[in-house]
């Protein structure tokens, strides 16, 4: 008895591995696509503070003061105490990133032109050599918060691309990427 129900066991594993390499026709990849900007929606409380953190938090932001780090490449500048104020490379990002999802929440024409605004003027402060980061020439990479605010540009234009399709935002990405690479 034992024996037979071994050799069932056997005989399903068997079944299922060439089951699984067995070419298939007629399927397509799996591929993960973004849904498009306001096909999920929220209600109740969360739909309230989400309402309110857009409108307080990310919207009043003022876009200057995001994107003059970028363009004045300052976060290698000492601060009134002396110290390096290094760490505002990220703010872009991370704002940005809460602009993209709460434009997927509730899409409106003022979210879309504040974040086709904000990534035109952020792709416009990359250097020739494709970097779009705050901190300049031999301050890149040693120390500070270059790397992590990077990272954060990186989250923001690709979550713009999954928005918007806007192939721009990603060819800033790879060149940036490939400077990032050529120095390490």
């Amino acid at each position: 008895m034992k024996h037979t129900k071994d050799r069932k066991k056997i005989r399903n594993v068997l079944t299922i591995i060439c089951a699984l390499t067995i070419p298939m026709t007629g399927f397509s990849a799996d591929v993960q696509t973004a849904l498009p900007p306001g096909s999920i929606t929220m209600g109740g409380q969360a739909s309230l503070r989400m309402d309110l953190c857009m409108k307080i938090l990310i919207t009043s932001r003022e876009l200057d003061t995001l994107i003059r780090p970028f363009r004045e490449k300052t976060d290698n500048e000492p601060t009134g105490q002396g110290q390096p104020d290094n760490w505002r490379c990220d703010y872009w990002g991370k704002w940005f990133t809460a602009l993209a999802w709460g434009y997927a929440h509730k899409p409106t024409a003022e979210h879309r032109n504040l974040m086709d605004r904000a990534v035109k003027e952020l792709i416009s402060t990359q250097g020739s050599d494709g970097n779009i980061g705050s901190f300049d020439g031999e301050k890149r990479l040693n120390g500070g918060y270059d790397v992590w605010g990077r990272q954060c540009v990186i989250l923001g234009l690709t979550s713009y691309y999954d928005m918007t399709g806007d192939k721009a935002a990603l060819d800033a990405v790879g060149s940036g990427n490939y400077q990032f690479q050529s120095r390490l």
